[in-house]
């Protein structure tokens, strides 16, 4: 078995790395024996080129110093940009899709371990059966792979900044961010706050700048958003945000 992790914070694909499109992102802080997954921000898979077709898992602490932090290192952001205390990456691990077997790095000095790669997860199975030979390669290939791993960290830092937030709601799954929206909106409310891009961002889990992105193209009007809410969370009528359509919530166009 490979290293497994009980502190700090561990970031993770959702799924193997797709030809095109999004890649889901989780981040998970291991808290007294339990770890809870939290979205992230999607990144575009252009900028995961060389890991396409593995899912990758990415475990750190805060870095001790953080105006020096040791590659690799996972750099998270506020909304307007400023960095926020560095993530030191002590492990890496890559997984080809539908495989039992993955390639680990241990990229950082750890007492008592030192630093090595190797591919585990052979008894993972049940039942056990041994890899096939396509299997095996493809995990001899995550582990050339993870030669790029003390760069990934720079390279995804360089990718956030060149292209900002990638774009992932269109016409297409509209419908994914409006229900966002609405669950966000009905959970500012019924805490007692006033709807507004900051007070949505903890609730929808997504970057301000995101949040601003989209209510702008698709034009909603989270004052009305917010009326409807209102009267539903405090009885005054029957919540029909669902049953009326997006573009009742819609500004007007000019």
């Amino acid at each position: 078995m490979g290293w497994e992790v009980t502190t700090g914070f561990t970031i993770a694909t959702v799924g193997p790395i797709p030809e095109s499109g999004h890649v889901p992102l989780t981040i998970a802080p291991h808290l007294g024996g339990q770890t809870i997954a939290m979205p992230m921000e999607p990144l575009s898979s252009e900028s995961l080129a060389a890991w396409r077709g593995y899912s990758l898992e990415m475990s750190g602490w805060l870095a001790p110093d953080p105006e020096h932090p040791r590659d690799p290192v996972w750099r998270l952001f506020e909304d307007d940009g400023t960095p926020l205390h560095p993530l030191e990456l002590h492990r890496i691990r890559v997984r080809a899709a539908g495989s039992d077997l993955y390639a680990e790095l241990i990229a950082l000095p750890i007492e008592g371990r030192s630093i090595r790669t190797g591919i585990f997860g052979w008894n993972e199975s049940r039942p056990r059966r041994i890899p096939p030979p396509d299997e095996i390669e493809k995990a001899v290939h995550g582990l050339e792979l993870l030669g790029l791993g003390r760069e990934l960290g720079r390279e995804l830092e360089a990718a956030r900044h060149a292209g900002g937030m990638p774009g992932f709601y269109d016409d297409t799954n509209e419908h994914l961010f409006f229900d966002r929206l609405v669950n966000g909106v009905h959970e500012v409310v019924g805490g007692g706050d006033r709807v507004s891009l900051s007070s949505l961002k903890t609730r929808m889990r997504l970057d301000r700048r995101t949040i601003k992105r989209y209510v702008g193209e698709f034009r909603y009007d989270l004052t009305a958003l917010e009326a409807e809410a209102l009267r539903c969370t405090h009885g005054l009528s029957p919540c029909t945000v669902h049953v009326r359509r997006r573009s009742d919530f819609k500004k007007k166009r000019p």
